[in-house]
């Protein structure tokens, strides 16, 4: 029987800033759809592989995916011109789909070196934290082995280095310098590492914007919901001058919360009820 999920959720409305945005389009998208032709890409340019990849099933049935094995990679040739006040790109949001296997594996997201000479610059570490050294790690949020996310990295070096999964952001890797470590040269590599800290990852959809989006645009990409698997995604009604419910319907039982607050950290949770529907 599926559950309905129901939250009176009591806000100081005057304290939470409400914001609409455009859907932005990105550069150069990939769908891992064309099992004879993984690097197909639906906009932009083609992917290059290094190395092995295998076709393997998605995000939910009849969504494709590529499983990139241990020393494999993707060239990007972007196309995106230099921008943020630099000679390289200083503006740019990545998203991902992917799922990673084992906690006690290293898996690199992405890699601004062309010729794959030094560390990666973005993990899922061991336990499962996101991040790197000159940004620190996502905490307390970890993510799950075997578990499909929807990541986004947005870069404005010099003013943002944010890291989202889900739409909610996990990590503020403060300013970075423009042309420094985590701008991009004319290619940027996905799931490379230098050293071996590279384990097996399964990706079913690639993006790239040349520009840094907004949390708002974050948010509009949508979510994998982790683990759960939505029949009616959350959705706000019975809207009050003190408050508003936030409801969504899943297939089975699910423990829910909604996370809230009057700035992208949020900061506070209030816990879900449920009842048969």
């Amino acid at each position: 029987m599926r559950k309905l999920n129901r939250l009176a959720l009591l806000l100081a409305l005057l304290s939470i800033p409400v914001c609409a945005s455009a859907r932005s389009t990105p550069v150069g998208l990939w769908n891992f759809d064309t099992p004879t032709d993984l690097t197909h890409a639906d906009i932009g340019n083609d992917l290059v592989l290094v190395g092995f990849h295998a076709v393997v099933d998605g995000t939910e049935p009849g969504d494709g995916a590529a499983r990139v094995d241990v020393g494999s990679y993707y060239i990007c040739d972007h196309g995106i011109s230099p921008n943020g006040g630099g000679a390289l790109v200083n503006e740019y949001t990545i998203v991902m789909d992917v799922q990673t296997f084992g906690r006690g594996l290293w898996h690199c997201l992405f890699q601004t070196s062309e010729p794959n000479s030094n560390d990666g610059d973005a993990f899922i570490s061991q336990p499962g934290r996101v991040g790197v050294s000159a940004t620190g790690y996502s905490s307390p949020r970890m993510l799950d082995a075997k578990t499909w996310y929807r990541l986004a990295i947005v870069v404005d070096n010099g003013d943002r280095y944010e890291i989202y999964a889900d739409g909610i952001p996990i990590l503020d890797g403060s300013s970075q310098l423009i042309d420094g470590r985590f701008s991009l040269d004319p290619t940027v590599l996905f799931f490379a590492d230098d050293n071996g800290e590279d384990g097996e990852i399964d990706v079913s959809r690639l993006a790239v914007y040349d520009e840094a989006l907004s949390p708002g645009e974050v948010a509009d990409l949508g979510d994998l919901g982790g683990v759960t698997h939505f029949v009616t995604r959350p959705f706000l009604q019975n809207v009050k001058r003190d408050g508003i419910s936030i409801m969504w319907e899943t297939e089975e039982l699910e423990s829910g919360h909604v996370e809230y607050g009057s700035s992208p950290g949020y900061g506070q949770t209030e816990p879900a009820n449920s009842v048969d529907s």
